[in-house]
């Protein structure tokens, strides 16, 4: 058998990366919005995103999506 792979690791000679860029977004609590569900992900849980928010809409049927547009920024669909 192997040895199990931490006794494997090799350490970095930059050191450790300050801020992880992995998130779980699934993993966050959604907000109920009325016919339907929101998590939103941005610097404030994210550190290492700094320029970019994101947030997944589950709707439930018969539930819309409310019209909005952003002045200054694309949005990715």
């Amino acid at each position: 058998m192997p040895p199990p792979l931490r006794a494997q690791a090799v350490r970095s000679p930059q050191g450790t990366v300050p801020r992880s860029f992995k998130f779980r977004l699934a993993d966050r609590p959604p907000v109920r919005r009325g016919k339907g569900q929101v998590r939103i992900v941005d610097s404030t849980v994210f550190h290492a995103s700094t320029q970019v928010a994101a947030a997944v809409v589950d709707l439930e049927p018969g539930g819309i999506r409310e019209l909005h547009w952003h002045p200054k920024a694309d949005e990715w669909q």
